[in-house]
């Protein structure tokens, strides 16, 4: 297992690729047309009209090899499966993809509705950039944050991992919300 110096230092050179390809790390915008959960809610409507449209959140998973990955990306209101396949794409575009993007990064994908083989919405990519390059690795998917005061002191990265702190949250706020209108 690496350290998280030795992650940072392969994920700033990461940094350094993008910059080499004149690609800015962390561009001041970026190209999102609908939430993922608005993808989902007309994916019916997008897959049947073929059009092209832009996501962007946080990659949480990436697995898969060779000619073709899969990406879960996270915008903070659902899931969705990004499938980049290396026949879709140009050689530089798939490279620089399987080159420099990590697990905590936020991209923007491009791309269209596609059910996969195992009956998952997803989006067939395109094209995509990146949104924000993250220098730190996110907490392990099994263990998460297991230490209490680690979990009160990084509030964030609870509610990044953990759905049900995530839906707690936004109720006692909807119930806060409706309390003081009165």
């Amino acid at each position: 297992m690496a350290s998280i110096d030795e992650i940072r230092a392969a994920r700033l050179k990461k940094i350094e690729i993008l910059k080499s390809k004149g690609i800015d790390p962390y561009p001041a915008k970026v190209s999102r047309d609908f939430s993922v959960a608005e993808v989902k809610e007309n994916f019916k409507d997008f897959e049947y009209e073929g059009k092209e449209f832009s996501v962007a959140g946080r990659v949480m998973a990436i697995r898969g090899q060779g000619a073709i990955l899969f990406a879960v990306i996270f915008d903070g209101t659902e899931k969705i499966q990004a499938i980049v396949k290396k026949d879709e794409l140009p050689a530089e575009v798939f490279s620089l993809f399987t080159d420099t993007v990590d697990i905590g990064d936020f991209i923007s994908v491009t791309g269209t509705a596609l059910i996969s083989k195992t009956g998952e919405q997803s989006v067939l990519m395109k094209n995509w950039a990146m949104v924000a390059k993250s220098l730190s690795p996110l907490p392990e998917k099994w263990a998460g944050l297991t230490d209490v005061d680690e979990r009160y002191r990084k509030r964030y990265l609870d509610l990044l991992t953990d759905s049900e702190i995530r839906e707690l949250v936004l109720k006692k706020s909807k119930f806060w919300r409706v309390t003081r209108e009165f």
